[in-house]
């Protein structure tokens, strides 16, 4: 089995850095889960006039659409073919800033476009459609129209911090990290309520009459996509039963009972690493996608992922699926 995983690689002095400007390069990486061996990789960074100074470089959530990847770096859509990862095309708008995930549907790029807390609508042929407005207040009544947001560091603070978008139907939906929901963007639906532990939604991974959301926690909510109860609370670290915290849970792959969860190495803070080693002897964990049978609730097995620089993990996907 083969699976896809998008990365950000963190900067030498990541550790001083604010969390809007800790990483300089993205990369790709095709992974054999059965040998662990890398297949395939592709690494890039933004052209100056597309990123801020000193702003972060990293690929977020993407996704898979007729035998490409589409997959999101801060101000930037780019596309590649699956399974040679040549780079066959970049989109680009002054809008985009901070982008989170990008996904495909009929022709249509959708995008979570967390800087201005909006969803963009984009043909192939790169003209924006629509959008949907996703904050608390209207966007271009906080942002200006006139200022090329690409060259923009952040725009933090953020009013909801949109993360992911996902299809019920034909109804569009993104998780917001700050409410701790999922709300339909396209109709009138009640949200579906995330509020659970101490970190916020994620990714929202629908597989069957599921819908597997991510809470950065280290949790997966099973959510009925029918009637948007939730079904199941998984928590992750209960099963993998380490003393120190999982890391920052983003990505998930949901293939049967087995789900493939995407942890990146906590590396916010030296003090942090420091107060983990004292409490517990041993180091924060580092960055890896580890496999979970969701019926008998274990740990199958854990695969580390660019493991010497602690990148930040963001999707993971199966390519088997496309």
């Amino acid at each position: 089995m083969l699976l896809i995983v998008t990365l950000g690689y963190p900067k030498r002095d990541h550790l001083k850095q604010h969390t809007w400007n800790k990483y300089n390069r993205c990369g790709l990486q095709i992974i054999n889960w059965e040998t662990g061996a890398t297949v395939k990789e592709a690494a890039y960074r933004s052209p100056d006039d597309r990123i801020a100074p000193n702003g972060s470089i990293q690929f977020g959530a993407g996704s898979l659409y007729q035998q490409n990847f589409y997959v999101p770096s801060r101000t930037e859509i780019l596309v590649y073919s699956l399974p040679e990862l040549n780079r066959q095309k970049i989109y680009s708008h002054p809008t985009f800033n901070d982008i989170h995930h990008v996904t495909v549907r009929n022709d249509l790029i959708y995008i979570c476009n967390t800087g201005l807390e909006i969803i963009q609508i984009m043909n192939l042929q790169e003209d924006l459609l629509a959008e949907h407005n996703v904050g608390i207040s209207n966007t271009w009544e906080r942002f200006s129209r006139h200022i090329d947001y690409r060259l923009v560091p952040t725009t933090k603070p953020h009013e909801i911090h949109a993360n992911f978008i996902f299809f019920l139907e034909e109804e569009l939906w993104c998780t917001r990290f700050l409410p701790g929901d999922a709300v339909c963007l396209t109709a009138t639906h009640p949200k579906i309520d995330l509020k659970i532990g101490s970190g916020g939604p994620h990714d929202g991974l629908v597989r069957g009459d599921f819908i597997y959301f991510t809470l950065t926690d280290g949790y997966i909510v099973i959510v009925n996509k029918h009637n948007y109860k939730v079904e199941e609370v998984v928590d992750l670290n209960k099963i993998s039963n380490y003393k120190v915290l999982l890391g920052w849970c983003r990505g998930i792959e949901v293939i049967g009972s087995r789900a493939y969860v995407g942890f990146s190495a906590l590396r916010s803070s030296i003090y942090r690493e420091y107060g983990l080693w004292i409490k517990h002897g041993k180091k924060p964990l580092y960055s890896r996608v580890a496999e979970y049978d969701l019926n008998t609730k274990t740990l199958i097995k854990e695969l580390p992922i660019a493991q010497d620089t602690g990148a930040a993990i963001f999707t993971i996907r199966c390519l088997s699926l496309t």
